[in-house]
């Protein structure tokens, strides 16, 4: 914290990819559309790896470069949207194929891609939706959706669709206004029956506009009003492109050819203000983005909000990404976080994106200190820590030893620091012997420098071990021991430090004071002591009792504030305590908290449901999520792997499937579906390829009365809550009593009552 490829769901063929009745393509429940928790919900378009994206204010003000603002105006007063507005991302379907199993397979699940609408309604008669979108300065130049190629700027598409539902002819007012002067509007050559325009700011283009004919402009100040003439219960389209920051000439866009050819062999071209346009840009603009996803894991579960907040998460991870610098936001955040990039480039890792987590950890080491320690902001012990578990989940999720030498040096460095910055020259009998040195936490709301705090010893504590593993898999055995050593003796001067400060849990400071969040890493992202330690337990249930909306609070002394994603601690340390339907609550709590753009919040004043502003959407609770809902479905234990180790029971139901198809593991990938059929499901499985588990546990969900399951060959497997799969077992049918239908709770009941405690 800080104030801070191939045709995938299964035919099974035809079987896995036909819903079933009364759902959707893969869904249980559809969580409800306008569902916004937030009073001041901000949102965000923008390009992949580009450096800035466009943010989206509550009212739909566009954040433009140089403090540019663009402002959508409708009415007869041409007044701003209002925050009530109507907020969705686009949706659409990605089809993959690559099922390992021996039927026919293919699998597709819904997603949401950065195309924004906007939904206001004018009385009874009119419908106004704001289309965005970012798009390259060149939309037929594929490379430039990758990467930026000449130029940093780019493109925002506006796409203003106004409807009417009159059973006259009428006239709408939209119009913009923008905070810089810009000249007069230009008229430049027509296209068909749009009328085109440009409007420049010290000779470059700020604005290209699109107006059906018999549209009548006039330009107040530095605002453009339009009168648009509607046909009864007809639509019609205006357009606008905005440069995210004003283009010289030679930058300015062009046509773009729509990639079919005429009966001359010729390329037709749409050109910039014309639906054509907008249509082809969007089109192309999609097909990068469902691409993109395409080359990760899948994750298709059986519920919309879930499955569209997972890839909207990702796809937010890499609008914010800068070249290949990983940052947690736009705004406030669109800086370089280790804290924040750890679990940023671990999400990329865990959903299949290994080569640009590794092009991310790149830039962690130019935040190594001369004398080994990692650190990114003043203070944070624990970000010394944090690089050195990155660097290791990557190797371990990649098995790359090639690059973990090329990284050990650094991690050894880093090491190093660590000795001499442990208090080995306190007095003997000093609660403080062997822990680091006092240091601000703003996590933990300990701003003076006076308080040793728990998380950063948890944090540097874990990187020691994972500094001995390296050691280990790069076959350094005396630098292991070295380590190994080195954990013991960190670990006893902990565990002193804990008996010392009397403490029956492990508090966010051994002196007892702040508020929790370092120290609610004992569990996870690795653990560090028994998931049943006496400690572990008394820490969780001391957090969970001062649960507001089931999620943590933030200084409760201090403020009324809560910070959902930092739950993700508890929740993931319930996964692994096996408290599943603790997790599943909270996971939907967490749910609930989010924007109906599918983006998270950092902190929130929940008496007003107001997020702390310019921190939406915050990037590393994006990555919180996506490591969470993936630890659900598939989670490694030393040399278990766990299948739905906390899933609710509506994704269990006949007709319900999950699919889970090339996820990275410790082991290699994995791959497994679950398809709920009458009476139990039916499960298939492809066991990871680099180095085989001890052990494959399927969890099955509390209150499921579990009968048997039988193996292809036969075999019958027995167990209770869990069932251990046999080597070799690919395929096994489940016969399973589920709990009533009536107690299932998914993410619109909880967006009910949250609609209903509505301040």
């Amino acid at each position: 914290m800080r104030l801070k490829k191939m045709c995938i769901v299964v035919l099974w063929v035809l079987y896995l990819t036909q819903p079933c009745p009364g759902s959707g393509l893969v869904h249980s429940g559809q969580s409800p559309k306008s569902y916004e928790y937030f009073s001041n919900p901000w949102t965000v378009v923008g390009l992949k790896d580009y450096r800035d994206g466009t943010r989206i204010a509550p009212d739909g003000t566009l954040f433009l470069g140089g403090e540019i603002k663009c402002r959508f105006l409708t009415g007869g007063s041409y007044s701003p949207l209002p925050t009530s507005i109507v907020r969705t991302l686009e949706k659409d379907i990605v089809s993959v194929s690559g099922l390992p199993w021996r039927e026919p397979h293919v699998a597709a699940f819904e997603v949401a891609l950065p195309i924004v609408h906007l939904l206001q309604q004018e009385g009874k008669g009119l419908r106004y939706e704001f289309i965005i979108f970012a798009s390259p300065l060149n939309p037929a130049d594929e490379f430039s959706y990758e990467h930026p190629s000449s130029s940093e700027d780019y493109l925002n598409q506006v796409c203003i669709r106004i409807r009417s539902e009159l059973s006259r002819p009428t006239k709408a007012s939209v119009g913009i206004s923008l905070s810089r002067a810009f000249s007069a509007p230009q008229a430049i050559e027509a296209c068909g029956e749009v009328d085109r325009y440009v409007c420049k700011e010290g000779g470059k283009l700020a604005l290209l506009i699109g107006l059906p004919q018999g549209t009548t402009m006039e330009r107040v100040g530095n605002s453009l009003h339009w009168k648009v003439p509607l046909p009864k219960k007809g639509a019609v389209e205006l357009h606008l492109v905005i440069p995210h920051a004003p283009l010289a000439e030679c930058e300015a866009t062009g046509d773009v050819p729509m990639g079919k050819q005429g009966s001359d062999g010729a390329m037709k071209k749409v050109v910039p203000g014309s639906p054509a346009y907008f249509a082809e840009v969007r089109r192309r603009t999609k097909e990068f983005w469902l691409e993109l996803l395409r080359k990760g894991a899948t994750i298709a579960v059986p519920e919309e909000k879930p499955s569209l907040t997972y890839y909207a998460s990702l796809i937010y991870n890499f609008i914010g990404r800068d070249g290949t610098v990983i940052k947690p936001g736009e705004g406030f955040y669109d800086n370089f976080y280790l804290r924040d990039g750890a679990f940023q480039v671990y999400a990329l890792d865990l959903a299949g994106f290994g080569s640009q987590a590794e092009e991310s950890l790149a830039h962690f080491v130019r935040f190594q200190k001369p004398d080994g320690q990692f650190i990114s902001q003043r203070g944070e012990l624990d970000g010394n820590g944090q690089a050195l578990w990155a660097l290791y989940a990557h190797y371990a999720l990649t098995g790359d030893r090639g690059w973990l030498r090329e990284v050990y040096a650094a991690a050894t460095k880093s090491v190093s620091w660590l000795r001499l910055a442990r208090e080995t020259k306190a007095r003997p009998d000093s609660p403080y012997r062997g822990i680091l040195f006092p240091s601000i936490a703003d996590g933990e709301s300990l701003m003076q420098t006076q308080n040793h705090i728990v998380g950063y010893d948890f944090w540097n504590l874990r990187g020691v071990d994972c500094v001995a593993r390296m050691a280990e898999a790069l076959g350094e055995q005396n630098d292991a021991r070295e380590y190994r050593q080195l954990f013991q003796a960190y670990r006893s001067s902990i565990e002193n430090a804990f008996t010392k400060s009397g403490a029956d849990w492990f508090p966010p400071s051994y002196e007892g004071v702040g508020t929790s969040w370092g120290n609610l890493t004992a569990l996870h992202p690795t653990p560090l002591f028994s998931a049943w330690d006496p400690r572990v337990t008394a820490t969780l249930n001391h957090v969970r009792a001062g649960f507001v909306e089931g999620t943590i609070r933030w200084s409760p002394k201090k403020t009324r504030v809560i910070h959902p994603y930092m739950s993700t601690y508890v929740t993931n340390s319930e996964i692994i305590r096996g408290e599943q339907d603790k997790a599943v609550a909270h996971f939907y709590h967490l749910l609930a908290h989010t924007t109906s753009t599918h983006g998270f919040p950092e902190g929130v004043y929940y008496d007003t449901r107001t997020a702390w502003n310019n921190t939406q959407p915050h990037l590393w609770a994006a990555a919180q999520y996506i490591i969470l809902l993936r630890n659900m479905l598939l989670r490694s234990d030393g040399e278990v792997l766990h299948l739905l180790p906390a899933v609710p029971v509506a994704w269990l139901r006949p007709g319900k499937k999950i699919v889970v198809l090339g996820a990275p593991t410790v082991f290699g990938r994995a791959s497994f579906a679950v398809i709920g059929v009458r009476g139990g499901c039916e499960v298939r499985f492809s066991c990871p390829d680099r180095t085989p588990p001890k052990r494959v546990i399927l969890h099955i969900p509390p209150g499921a009365a579990m009968k048997r399951a039988v193996q292809r060959k036969g075999d019958v497997l027995t167990g209770t809550d869990a069932i251990i799969l046999p080597k070799g077992c690919d395929r096994l049918h489940i016969e399973w009593t589920l709990p009533p239908k009536k107690n299932d709770r998914t993410f619109p009941d909880y967006a009910r009552e949250y609609e209903k405690n509505s301040p």
